[in-house]
């Protein structure tokens, strides 16, 4: 491990020490029905080797790419899509060179794949437990990802930085992108570092965290940039490779009579106890540095 990785994990744990603390007091205030739920979290959480993260509505895209430009009056029920077509459908995607351009994007880790979750909360709303907050995570995978850059760069994250990063729409698509999210017209600028202020303005919207197994990510993969963070796999995933659903607990209810409409076995495990359940593992673990 470089040098630089060891003190970023270092000055890390330091800031997370205060979470996994919390956790313990936030454990004994839910008691019994956290530790209901420990057996089925143990289960799911070994058999899910990748995460997606979203929420339960978006503004509409006129297609099937989350970079066109949407219409911001008009909501989808990404959830309802997801369980109607039957699992995750492969959108149009800028960041990848594929024949098709179309991928569904997966991170390894579930800490990455929850702040794309995340940021789907509807503003003013807070959970009762996170296990580090939006910026901090925003911010450990950026420092991870710069010091992959330095020490290993590959004529691949070359060709990603030159075609993407150093590509003069890249703010424009990345502001299209958040645009799903909530109405940008009030915001001027929207860096990409400032992302972890973002919060959904739809009504209602919260954040879903599917699990995935293994079988769900062996067709074609293709990668944009480093293999640790995420990995695009060009084939939908079937519901029949998912794990199962986090969703905020107070929304558990709801998504569970959505699944028992369609007829589909899932398990409906509140995001709270999730958070609860990673903070007992380390970092390196957690985001496999």
């Amino acid at each position: 491990m470089s040098a630089i990785r060891t003190l970023i994990l270092s000055h890390s744990e330091k800031h997370l020490a205060r979470y996994r603390e919390n956790a313990k007091v936030v454990k004994e205030e839910v008691g019994e029905e956290y530790r209901s739920y420990l057996p089925l979290l143990e289960i799911c959480y070994a058999r899910a080797k990748y995460w997606h993260g979203t929420g339960h509505y978006h503004y509409q895209h006129p297609g099937d790419s989350r970079y066109g430009t949407v219409h911001s009056t008009r909501t989808i029920n990404v959830l309802d899509s997801i369980l109607e077509i039957g699992g995750l459908a492969n959108h149009q995607d800028l960041w990848v060179r594929t024949n098709t351009r179309k991928t569904v994007s997966l991170a390894p880790s579930r800490m990455h794949a929850r702040l794309y979750a995340h940021i789907h909360l509807f503003e003013g709303v807070w959970l009762k437990y996170v296990f580090g907050g939006t910026r901090f995570w925003m911010g450990f995978f950026f420092y991870i990802a710069v010091s992959d850059i330095v020490s290993q760069i590959s004529r691949g994250q070359l060709n990603f930085i030159r075609q993407v990063a150093l590509n003069k729409n890249f703010f424009k698509q990345f502001r299209t992108w958040a645009s799903a999210l909530r109405d940008l017209t009030e915001f001027k600028t929207l860096p990409m570092w400032r992302a972890y202020d973002l919060r959904s303005d739809i009504k209602g919207n919260h954040p879903i965290l599917f699990g995935i197994k293994k079988e769900g990510a062996e067709g074609e993969k293709v990668m944009p940039f480093l293999r640790r963070f995420e990995v695009r796999v060009t084939e939908n995933i079937p519901l029949k490779h998912f794990t199962h659903i986090e969703v905020p607990q107070a929304h558990v209810e709801e998504v569970r009579a959505a699944l028992n409409i369609k007829g589909i076995s899932l398990p409906v495990i509140p995001l709270e106890y999730g958070e609860l359940y990673s903070s007992q593992f380390s970092l390196k673990k957690l985001a496999y540095v």
